[in-house]
Formats: structure tokens, sequence, C-alpha cells
């Protein structure tokens, strides 16, 4: 059973196939974005680049993204609420803040090449 739209058929999944398309897209540039804009100088000095490669994405079976720092105790404690060297730095909600856009862009273009059945 598929959904219609403006009265064309569009193909079971399509839409979450779409999606998953779109975040993964947005998944990669956000982790790019992420690495060479918020974990390089000020505040931050890349010392070990240890956070910066812990910086990893997933998608989903529906699209949903997934972003973080995987294997580092002090990474979350850093972007909620600082450690005892430096106060809270929120390198993953503001890369978000900054590029949210290219995500509305990415699911648009996705589901606009949706072709009916």
């Amino acid at each position: 059973m598929g959904v219609s739209f403006k009265g064309q058929k569009i193909p079971p999944n399509a839409v979450a196939q779409a999606t998953k398309a779109a975040s993964n897209r947005y998944g990669i540039e956000l982790r790019s974005y992420i690495v060479a804009n918020r974990l390089s100088g000020n505040p931050i000095h890349r010392i070990t680049g240890n956070l910066a490669n812990s910086i990893d994405y997933s998608v989903g079976d529906r699209g949903k993204l997934y972003i973080g720092s995987h294997g580092l105790a002090y990474a979350r404690r850093l972007e909620l609420q600082g450690t005892s060297k430096r106060p809270a730095y929120r390198y993953i909600r503001s890369s978000i803040d900054a590029t949210i856009n290219k995500l509305l862009k990415y699911l648009t273009e996705a589901l606009n090449g949706i072709k009916p059945k």
C-alpha cells in the first residue's frame, strides 16, 4: 500500500528512502563542518585530535540522523556542561543551528525526486 500525493501514488517506502538519503548526505556534511569549524582554533585547540576523530553519524531505518562522539568520556560533558578545564562548548548543537538549512534543502530535493507509480 503506497501513499497518495496530489492524486499520484507514491511507491511504498519511497518517503523513508528519500528521507534516509537526505539524512545521510547531511550527516556527511555536518560531521565535516563540526570537525573543520568547531573543533579547531578558539576555544578548542586540537592537540591529539581524539575528539575530532571520534565524531561520527548514523542514519536509522526511517531517516533519523544520530550524530555525536563515540568512545570519549569527556565529549558529552564538554558539549553539555563543560569540564574542569573549560566551560561547556556546544560544538554539535551550534553546528546543527548553522547548517540546518542544508538538511531542509536535501530533504526537499529528495522528496521532489520521488517518482509516482
